[in-house]
C-alpha cells in the first residue's frame, strides 16, 4: 500500500507559478492530509492519494487507486 501526501503541479500554468520574480522557486510541491478511520481494511498495492479521507470500518480492495472520500456508508 502506498499513501501519497505530496503534490505536484500538474497543470502548466501551476508550474509557472511556483516561480517568484527572480526566477527563483518559491514552492515545488505542497501536501495534502490522507486520514484512515478505525478498523479500515485496505487490499495489497493500493493507492491513496493526496486529500483523502477513508471512514471507519471501510475494505478497500487490492490495486486501487483510492483519490476520493470514502465512509461507511460507500
Amino acid at each position: 500500500m502506498t499513501i501519497v501526501t505530496p503534490v505536484h503541479p500538474m497543470l502548466p500554468d501551476e508550474r509557472r507559478g511556483i516561480m517568484d520574480k527572480d526566477g527563483k522557486i518559491k514552492h515545488m510541491c505542497y501536501a495534502k492530509p490522507v486520514t484512515i478511520g478505525n478498523d479500515c481494511w485496505l487490499g495489497a498495492n493500493m493507492v491513496v492519494c493526496p486529500g483523502v479521507t477513508i471512514g471507519d470500518n471501510c475494505v478497500i480492495g487490492n490495486e486501487v487507486p483510492h483519490a476520493r472520500r470514502s465512509s461507511q456508508a460507500d
